[in-house]
């Protein structure tokens, strides 16, 4: 049962008081922001995605993420918990990385949102577009005669995203090895899923 006395029922803030500096320190707000996202069902009813996460017990203790956070080169750069581990659903030491914030817009894009079309499809007269939202316009890839279709151009549209992506990523100084590693077997499994998609509906 949660604790109505704790942050969202579930986190226990042990610092010692002023540390937080009045709820607006970054790794307070990052700590309860991930408390949110899993333990808020008024979150959770906007966010159906974020169903089923948790946190880590040892992050359910402020402390602990913050020595954590302070081990880390996080300056500027947003937490993720979906990129080291495909499929994850906790936010602990082992399955979250610090990437930023376009890295993490991204991969954002990628999680399917609940639709009566597939992800990056649209109607259009009679037909099927095709888009890519990336963060500042969107981009209209092409129009199909099925959903199935579009999808597969939207998702081999998008493996460029990645690739490019990955590209820009490494070549950054201050590149962190995991994130690189993440990002190209992430490359590689939606390359083979692309493969499939394109043969299954190809015109």
């Amino acid at each position: 049962m949660r604790d109505s006395r704790l942050i969202y029922g579930m986190g226990i803030n042990d610092l010692p008081a002023g540390t937080v500096g009045k709820g607006r320190a970054p790794f307070y707000l990052a700590w309860r922001g991930i408390l949110e996202r899993c333990y808020s069902d008024r979150y959770q009813r906007k966010n159906p995605s974020y169903k089923g996460c948790s946190v880590s017990d040892d992050w359910l203790r402020l402390s602990r993420f913050k020595a954590w956070v302070d081990s880390q080169n996080h300056e500027g750069l947003v937490l993720d918990k979906d990129l080291l581990v495909p499929g994850n659903r906790i936010y602990s030491a082992e399955t979250c990385v610090f990437v930023p914030v376009w890295v993490n817009s991204f991969l954002s894009n990628m999680v399917p949102r609940n639709g009566s079309l597939p992800m990056g499809v649209a109607p259009h007269s009679r037909r099927y577009k095709a888009r890519y939202k990336h963060d500042t316009h969107t981009e209209i890839i092409g129009y199909y005669e099925t959903p199935e279709q579009a999808h597969a151009a939207y998702r081999k549209y998008r493996l460029a995203v990645i690739k490019e992506r990955i590209e820009r990523y490494g070549v950054a100084p201050d590149a962190n090895p995991k994130v690189t590693i993440g990002l190209l077997r992430l490359y590689v499994a939606e390359a083979r899923r692309v493969d499939q998609l394109l043969l299954q509906y190809a015109n």
